[in-house]
């Protein structure tokens, strides 16, 4: 787990690297030579939303996402625990229904045929990022739930 940890880090900096250079060079191309790449927004846009699903799924393994915590000052352990268990279960299925939800709209696109309108990508890989991420966040929901699980028959073995 710690791999895949690690290699979304590094691609959630990877995209933002290149979504900064491919920003640098639309303005050197558009303002200095006076040749804009009509590309280049689109695909800075499409590295932006892979970065955000990317990074989703790494702030679920991280337990970075904004959260109400008043509850786990006012709740015992036990509760929290629960809680806890509860909303990870709750991120995992709507993750798994937006992820099968996604599969049917990259499965529609590459039954049509759309390509994007600058680049010429196909549609079905520019949402394959809708597939990756839920993925990701399913695994990383998934395995949130079985350390607090393993975590609680630990204390229990003590």
């Amino acid at each position: 787990m710690k791999f895949l940890v690690k290699a979304e880090g590094v691609a959630v900096s990877c995209l933002i690297l290149l979504m900064a250079a491919a920003g640098f060079v639309q303005v050197v191309t558009r303002y200095v030579f006076k040749i804009p790449l009509f590309w280049i927004e689109e695909f800075a846009r499409y590295l932006m939303v892979w970065m955000v699903f990317i990074g989703a799924a790494l702030a679920i393994s991280k337990q970075a996402h904004l959260r109400v915590d008043v509850l786990d000052f006012l709740l015992p352990q036990r509760v929290k625990d629960i809680l806890h268990a509860l909303v990870s279960l709750l991120i995992a299925v709507f993750a798994f229904a937006f992820g099968l939800s996604s599969y049917e709209l990259i499965i529609d696109q590459v039954e049509i045929g759309q390509v994007s309108p600058a680049m010429q990508v196909p549609m079905g890989a520019v949402y394959s990022v809708l597939l990756v991420g839920s993925g990701l966040i399913v695994i990383h929901a998934f395995h949130e739930l079985v350390t607090l699980f393993a975590r609680k028959k630990a204390s229990k073995e003590k």
